[in-house]
Order: C-alpha cells, then structure tokens, then sequence
C-alpha cells in the first residue's frame, strides 16, 4: 500500500533483504535542494469530535483547541522555512478507537486530520504514520459494524479486525494531494537530496507489544465488554469477563498476533538497515523501547536498535515531551505525545532498570502542546522543540483564537562525527 506524492519524485529502491510476500517495504523520494532535508513530528494527535479525548477532570481552552493550535503552529513554521518534506505521524492518529468503518472513515478523517493541517503551508506536505494502541481499537471492540464498533464472534474475526484497522486507517484518500499514508505495521520512508547527497531513512515500527498499555489493552476490549461497567478496565486480566469475554484462546491469539508484528519490525528494521547508505537512520513508533516495555524485551530492541545504527528513536503514547540519550548505543529517544489529541501531561519517567545508561536531557512543562522538527545535513542533525508562544489569546470558540507565534523550548545539535550532541 506505497503511496506517492506528486511533488515528491519516487527514485529507485536500494534494500535487498528478504521481504514477505515480496513486497518492498522501502519508499524513496527527492526533496527539494538547497535546504536541509527536514520532517515535522506529532504524536497522539487525533483528537475526537466531542472532545472526549482531550477533555475531561480540569481542563481548558488549550485543551479544547490543542490540536488545531499544533497544527497552526507547524503551518507558521513551514512559512518560515525551511519546510518540511514530511510530517511523521506517532500513532494514536485517531481517539479513541481508530477508523471505526470504512462508512465512518471520510468524517472522522475530516476533523482529526484535514481540518487541522489544512493551512496554506501545511495542506500539501505528506504526512505518513504508524498505528497505536488506539488505532487498534484502544481497548473498545475491535469489529466493527457499519457504524459503531462491535464485538467479535470469534478469533478469526478478531484477527480480522486488527487488520482492518490498519487497512481502514491507510487506504484514506486526502483531497489535499492524497497527502496521507500508512503503509504497513512496517516500512521505511527514504528522503534524498540529490545536490547535497543527505538521505535520511524513517523507520516504522509497530511495537504495539508493549508492556505498558499495549496489546493487553487491545486485545481484552474490556471498554467494549463492559458496556459502561467499566471501572475495572485499567486492572483487566487475562480471563476475567471483561477480557476478550473471558475467552482466553481470543485473547492469546491477539497477543500473539501483536508479538508476531513486533518482532518482525525489528527483525526487517535491522536487516535493512545493516544494508543502508543512509546519512541518518531514524526510527519512528508510537511505544518506546526503553519507557513502555519490560526490561527483557526492552534489552530485544536496544540491541536492535544497536545494530541498526538507529541514531534517534521518536515515540509517542505518554502525553509528554522529553530527550533523552541511551548512552550504550548512542541512540536519542526523544518522547513526543502533545500533538492535541489527549490531554497533556508530564514526560515519562524512566524506569529503575534502565537509569544506570540513559542521560537525561530536556523535558517540555506539563502546559504545553507541540511538535518536533528535524533538520537534516552532511555534518548534523538538529532536532527541536515548537510550542506556543505567549501571543496566544485563547476562546471558547476556535474561530476567535488570536493567533500568536511559534516558541522553540529546546534545540539539540547532533554531530555526524558521533560526538555527543549539544544544545544549539
């Protein structure tokens, strides 16, 4: 399910590794010369139409409005230059449970993603994603009906709707320049510039496996089982009644399904990558290795990670922002979940078992929403943080929000030399 974008000019594919079902994971394009080769990035962004992803306990108007001010605040950097080839999208690109039906998929699209990146700078740049735990189903059912989700009838229809999700969520078709894909539970994005020689690889994982709210979430549907009774949902366990119905062959065959993608997006992340010729090699999904699994599996993929010569992990999940450096593999993990959808909260914190090798470098207050950009050339990569500035003047109603500018909190500077990298 590649897709290409006009203004993008698709150049010819370089991996070799084994693919299944022959299909090539890799994407290739050109970008425009004489500027670094740049991406935005949001996480946890698709806010739903009745606000209840964003809303609830104490909030505000910049909870109300949080995704529509990010996307202004991407549309006013573009205009400043230099402008991005690509968004990348972290998953939970739509709250709370994905592209319901493919009856539903045009309205929910319109105000999770048209309405919000269609400023006059933003509407024809491409962004592609990745699915999270809600795109999955976030821990509704995962079937579905032609306009509400329903409950599955057995585990082949389960398993069904997994795939649906993701096929329902990528075969969108934006009006504005089909700017809009995710391909599969994994492939790589590679962005070139001809004059400069930079290319920078994205890879897309799907590590929907975590520990922490991952496939077990998604798997019971304890949200669906409940119908409202759902008090318990966040201590579900493997059998009860509101997990997967208490059919524990349901539930395995989902986990597994789950275990399955991951393992082979780190598998084809590091056999792809150990091939590559990539200036820069980034990976993109919604959990982080280090923040969202457990310490066994989170060894799997920094020893991936490792291999593949990852420079930077970008992820969502946790409605935060931070960098962080794993000094063990030099890679940078850089937490990104203020895109708007949900309500903000503090950075994640980094468990026992890990804070022996990983430095700390930044974190984002807990009253922000925002967007990572990121800057690539010969000599470095330099990655920043955008948020609001305090020319915001917020209202009930987004049409009388004065518009203000965009404040950068935090700018690192990574050099190729594989020196560490530096405040900008």
């Amino acid at each position: 399910m590649l897709t290409s974008f006009a203004p993008l000019v698709a150049m010819a594919l370089l991996a070799t590794a084994a693919v299944p079902n022959g299909k090539d994971p890799i994407s290739v394009f050109s970008t425009a010369p004489g500027q670094p080769v740049t991406f935005y990035s949001i996480g946890d962004f698709g806010r739903t139409k009745d606000l209840g992803s964003c809303c609830f306990g104490q909030y505000d108007n910049l909870d109300v409005h949080a995704q529509r001010i990010v996307g202004e605040l991407m549309n006013i950097k573009a205009g400043q230059g230099p402008s991005p080839a690509a968004i990348i999208g972290l998953g939970d690109n739509m709250y709370w449970n994905g592209v319901i039906s493919p009856q539903t998929r045009d309205e929910q699209f319109s105000h999770a993603f048209e309405v919000p990146y269609g400023g006059a700078n933003l509407k024809n740049t491409p962004m592609f994603a990745l699915m999270g735990n809600h795109d999955y189903g976030g821990g509704a059912f995962i079937c579905a009906g032609s306009t509400e989700s329903a409950q599955c009838n057995s585990t082949a229809e389960l398993l069904q709707g997994l795939e649906n999700k993701l096929r329902w969520m990528g075969d969108y078709k934006s009006l504005s320049n089909n700017r809009w894909s995710v391909d599969e539970h994994f492939y790589i994005r590679r962005y070139e510039d001809a004059a400069s020689g930079v290319s920078v690889e994205v890879y897309n994982l799907d590590m929907n496996d975590a520990s922490v709210a991952g496939s077990h979430g998604i798997c019971c549907q304890c949200y669906g089982y409940a119908r409202g009774d759902d008090g318990g949902c966040n201590s579900i366990q493997r059998g009860d009644k509101y997990c997967c119905g208490g059919d524990t062959a349901m539930y395995d065959a989902c986990m597994a399904r789950f275990v399955e993608w991951s393992d082979d997006s780190r598998r084809q992340m590091v056999a792809y990558a150990s091939k590559s010729t990539a200036t820069w090699k980034i990976a993109a999904s919604h959990y982080s290795a280090i923040q969202h699994f457990n310490q066994e599996d989170m060894n799997k993929w920094l020893k991936a990670l490792g291999e593949a010569g990852i420079l930077v992990q970008l992820y969502g999940h946790t409605h935060g922002l931070k960098f962080e450096l794993v000094t063990t593999i030099n890679t940078y993990f850089v937490e990104n979940g203020i895109g708007g959808g949900a309500k903000k909260e503090w950075a994640s914190t980094t468990p026992d078992y890990a804070k022996s090798f990983v430095e700390h470098l930044y974190n984002a207050q807990p009253t922000e929403y925002g967007f990572i950009s990121i800057e690539a050339t010969t000599d470095s990569l330099k990655l920043q943080y955008h948020t609001h500035d305090d020319k915001w003047v917020l209202a009930d109603r987004y049409e009388d929000v004065t518009i203000g500018g965009v404040a950068t909190k935090y700018c690192l500077h990574i050099p190729k030399n594989g020196s560490h990298g530096v405040p900008c």
